[in-house]
Formats: C-alpha cells, sequence, structure tokens
C-alpha cells in the first residue's frame, strides 16, 4: 500500500480490467500473444474497437448476400397470423390514451420524448416505461447519464405507495429530508418487498455512463440484446459525446445525428430488432410555444430523421385550465371533460408517428411530487402558423 499512489487508483483498476480482458481473449483464441507488440499498447477502449472492427470485416463479404429479392407476398399467411396476436405492438405505455395514439413501444424502433428541463422526462419514463417493463416481466436496461440509480428506485417506491394507498400522499421529497416515521417505514418497507419479490434479476437492469458515448452505448445494447434476450432500452437522456463538449462548435451537431443514424442501423428490424426510448431536451426558447413540434429539439431537428415516434412534452397553462381558453378534453367516455385549475396537467404532442396519427395530444394529470399520473382524455390544440 505504501507504493500506492491514491490519485492513480482509477489507472491501476483499469489496467487490472485491461488484463482480465487480454486473458479472457487468449482463453477463447483469439491471437493476442502473436500480436503481443499491437495490442499491449491499445487501452480497452481501442483494443474492444479494433477486435470488434477485425469480426465485423471477417462478416462483411457474407453480409453483401443477405439483400435478396423477394416476392412481395412470399409469407403473407405468416404476417397476418403476426398482426392477428399483436405481435407488432410491442410493450404497452403505461397510458392507454397514449396507447391508442402510439399503438405500444414497436421493436425495431426508436421512440423519442421530449421536454424542457424540469417538466418531468425522468417522471414519465418512469411512470410509462419502467412501470410497464416491471408489470409485463419485459426486461429492459436503463442507460443514464444524468440520474443516480438511487433516483428512479425512490420514484418506483413513491408510486407504489401512492397508488395502492390512495390517501398516505408521501411524496419523494421525504428522501430529501430523512426521519421516517414510523408509519412512513411500513409503507416504505412494504413497497420494497413488492419489488423485490416482483422484479426478477436481470428484469430491471441499470447503468449510469459517467462519461458519455455513443460506442458505448451501442455497445451495451449489442451484449445486452445478444447475450441476455433484451428487446427494451432506455437512454435517459440524448446528449453529445463528453469528449464532444470541449471543442462544442458548428458542426458538433453533425456527430449527433451520425450517432442517432448509427443507433438505428445497429437496433433496426433487420439488425438486432429491439426497441430504444430516448430522452431528449428542447430549446430554452421554446417554454412559452403553445403548440410543439420537431423543430423544438434544441439539439437539431434532424436527429428525429430515424425516429419512428417523436412525442413532445409540456405542462398546460393556468389559461388552459379555467376560462375562455381552456381545452375541450374529450374523455374515453365519449364527453368533455373541465380540468381543475388546482392539478397540474401534462400535454402530450406527436411529431412523428409511425404507429399511428398526428393530430390528437393527450392530456395527462400528473403529480410529480407523489409520482401519480392518470388520463384525461384526448384534446386537440390548432398548429398556428402564421
Amino acid at each position: 500500500m505504501e507504493l500506492v499512489e491514491s490519485d492513480n487508483v482509477e489507472s491501476y483498476y483499469s489496467e487490472l480490467q485491461r488484463y482480465k480482458t487480454i486473458i479472457k481473449l487468449v482463453e477463447n483464441g483469439f491471437p493476442i500473444e502473436r500480436n503481443w507488440d499491437k495490442y499491449s499498447k491499445m487501452d480497452l477502449e481501442t483494443l474492444n474497437e479494433v477486435l470488434e472492427g477485425l469480426v465485423a470485416e471477417a462478416f462483411i463479404d457474407t453480409q453483401l448476400g443477405t439483400d435478396k429479392v423477394e416476392n412481395m407476398f412470399d409469407g403473407v399467411e405468416d404476417m397476418l397470423k403476426q398482426a392477428d396476436e399483436g405481435v407488432e405492438k410491442g410493450l404497452p405505455l403505461g397510458s392507454r390514451a397514449m396507447d391508442s395514439i402510439q399503438n405500444g413501444l414497436a421493436l425495431g424502433n426508436i421512440t423519442m420524448i421530449a421536454a424542457n428541463s424540469g417538466v418531468g422526462k425522468t417522471f414519465l419514463t418512469t411512470m410509462l416505461h419502467i412501470l410497464s417493463s416491471i408489470h409485463n416481466e419485459e426486461p429492459v436496461l436503463i442507460i443514464a447519464n444524468e440520474e443516480e440509480k438511487n433516483r428512479y428506485a425512490q420514484g418506483l417506491l413513491t408510486a407504489y405507495i401512492n397508488n395502492k394507498h390512495k390517501n398516505a400522499f408521501f411524496n419523494k421529497n421525504r428522501f430529501l429530508n430523512g426521519n421516517f416515521s414510523i408509519e412512513e417505514w411500513e409503507l416504505l418497507n412494504e413497497a420494497k418487498e413488492w419489488y423485490l419479490n416482483k422484479v426478477s434479476d436481470g428484469l430491471i437492469n441499470f447503468v449510469n455512463m459517467n462519461e458519455f458515448s455513443m460506442a458505448k452505448t451501442i455497445r451495451l445494447i449489442k451484449k445486452y440484446a445478444r447475450l441476455y434476450d433484451v428487446k427494451y432500452f432506455i437512454l435517459d437522456n440524448l446528449k453529445l459525446d463528453n469528449d464532444t463538449y470541449s471543442r462544442v462548435n458548428d458542426n458538433s451537431w453533425l456527430q449527433l445525428q451520425q450517432n442517432m443514424v448509427k443507433l438505428y442501423n445497429v437496433i433496426k428490424p433487420s439488425n438486432l430488432n429491439v426497441h430504444v426510448w430516448v430522452t431528449a431536451q428542447m430549446t430554452k426558447t421554446n417554454r412559452r410555444s403553445r403548440y410543439l413540434d420537431q423543430s423544438m429539439i434544441g439539439m437539431a431537428k434532424n436527429v428525429t430523421d430515424v425516429v419512428s415516434s417523436l412525442m413532445l412534452v409540456r405542462m398546460a397553462t393556468q389559461s388552459e385550465k379555467v376560462g375562455d381558453k381552456s381545452l375541450k378534453v374529450i374523455g374515453k367516455d365519449g364527453h368533455s371533460h373541465l380540468l381543475d385549475e388546482d392539478k397540474d396537467y401534462m400535454i402530450v404532442f406527436w411529431d412523428k408517428n409511425r404507429q399511428g396519427q398526428t393530430n390528437r395530444q393527450v392530456v395527462l394529470e400528473v403529480d410529480r411530487g407523489l409520482n401519480i399520473i392518470s388520463d384525461i382524455g384526448k384534446t386537440q390544440i390548432d398548429n398556428d402558423l402564421e
């Protein structure tokens, strides 16, 4: 221990990981020893890229032969059978009103949900996707680069408590203040036990990416899709690669667009055929916009070219709850519903939707402290083009 410098512990650990990987590669027959002069100088990241490139190069000629001309209606019976079974629909969302427009999270697609900072992208991701994965026992990998694992767990515990016990009013801010009461400990232990019994090993996987890069994200998706048969992935949230921040310029957003294309090429039906849920941030200049569309994506709207469904979310204003400009919200019963001026509502817009329509918006009643969400109905907000 006298020889170890505490500032270099991370480097020591990285070296241990590198040699552990090299030993595994040698055991699996990779020609590491034969090319030791070259491989010994590579860090773990470079070694992975080089070997992955060699494997891809070995298969490139065979991949060229997979594009074949087929009769349009060959296999039409199987297609109709799968359609009848709802295979194409994918994982349902935690909102029936949204599902009636979105029609589930279909495999081979990217769903993007965008909102301004603080509106609740992670809140919606938890309530719509993660809870649905748990209830449907569908494995998911959460790739986070901002929120810690504990924040997601706290949100899930809060959601369980307030949905199971209507008068509990357990606010997730209690995790910040601490000093739980006896009643709160009973509720928390009940929620904890429910999740421990419900969530089996490998169902909800989480990784906090300290230094974000799309290349690492894609490698994680490949690993979990191929080795563990995971079909659903969450990227919370989309941003530039970390090494790009120090040299941000006018062309930085081009890298982001290219990264999205690389991501889609990996997850599309002809490749891994998995689904990725991506959260993104809108520009601050659009905070007062009434109608939301893809031009309000802060990075560059071209990142949405490969997205199958683009949802944009904002909070309902006070004037939309009461008065002459209040929204006309039609519930599932076909009747118009009035909004309560003392409650919070989110409005979800669809700018792109290969799974359904885009001319209707969904209104959700939300409590971001109690982690409660419920459908109110659909509305139609005109897009003023003038």
